[in-house]
């Protein structure tokens, strides 16, 4: 055996001993994580694991600890709230009521797997439109989507690369990491991503919206809005705000097509082009509008 050789086998074996070790030390520190090694090729095919059917009049929270679960929130046609968790794994048994909280908690059957894992879950839930309680929902790969809206609830989701796509809501929190949010009709928003998009495809009243290198797409703003973003663009198609507001970016550029409120652009850009063709010094209301290299347009 050369050298090469050798060098080669060495490397590959410390490699092994160093992910067992930090496998290991997991597992040592999460008693109730289960571990797999090497290859887990069951069936693909998802079933209905686990289910929970109540009153939607005696429920107030749907509280939901994710993974790589996708959610989907349809409409009931009674007025039973009903939760399906579907999984390949049999033994996937996590849907829990506690007085008026329904959880799911994957953080109870937590999984390393090191090699090639198959396990797929997706939640289903069947809302009726008497609803009112709140959404609090938390996923990592997973994505969100809903067909109703939730008008009367309280939303908040957190994705790590999942996205998330809503329609019409009242007040909603969404944060994610590289997962795209897009929502219609809401009162208030408060928005975070880092690279992905975020838009608003109805009206909004106040928002607060900031992305890293994602852009920022909002149809009509109505009150009061607070953007940011490092690289993305932000597109505004109609601006009608009542308050002070800002939007800021460092290298992103800023369209307002329609200034419906004709409030006072107060700008600032170091090298990007600026176009201001509607903006009235007199106005009670004034829109703070900074960027360092990105172009400035406001019609």
């Amino acid at each position: 055996m050369n050298n090469r050789s050798i060098i080669i086998t060495l490397i590959v074996s410390l490699s092994v001993i160093c992910v067992s070790l930090i496998v290991g030390m997991i597992i040592l520190m999460n008693k109730d994580i289960s571990f797999k090694l090497g290859f887990n090729l069951g069936s693909w095919k998802l079933e209905l694991v686990d289910t929970i059917e109540e009153d939607g009049n005696n429920i107030s929270n749907l509280d939901f600890n994710l993974y790589s679960t996708d959610v989907e929130i349809k409409e009931s046609n009674t007025n039973n709230l009903k939760i399906e968790y579907y999984s390949n794994k049999e033994k996937d048994k996590v849907i829990k009521k506690e007085n008026d909280k329904i959880t799911i908690d994957e953080a109870e059957n937590k999984i390393i797997c090191v090699g090639i894992c198959n396990s797929r879950k997706k939640v289903i839930v069947y809302v009726p439109s008497t609803y009112i309680g709140s959404y609090d929902i938390k996923t990592s790969s997973g994505d969100i989507k809903s067909s109703i809206d939730m008008i009367e609830n309280e939303v908040n989701i957190t994705s790590t690369s999942g996205d998330v796509n809503l329609k019409d809501t009242t007040n909603v929190n969404i944060s994610t990491t590289s997962g795209s949010i897009n929502i219609g009709n809401t009162n208030k928003a408060n928005l975070y991503a880092i690279s992905g998009d975020i838009k608003v495809k109805g009206k909004v009243n106040s928002a607060d919206i900031k992305t890293t290198s994602g852009d920022i797409v909002v149809n009509e703003i109505n009150k009061y809005l607070n953007f940011y973003t490092v690289s993305g663009s932000i597109n505004i198609n109609t601006l009608n705000i009542l308050d002070d507001s800002s939007i800021s970016t460092t290298s992103g550029d800023i369209a307002i097509i329609n200034n419906a409120s004709n409030c006072y652009i107060e700008f600032s850009s170091i090298s990007g082009d600026r176009r201001i063709n509607k903006s009235d010094r007199k106005s009670d209301m004034i829109l703070k509008v900074n960027t360092i290299s990105g172009d400035i347009s406001v019609n």
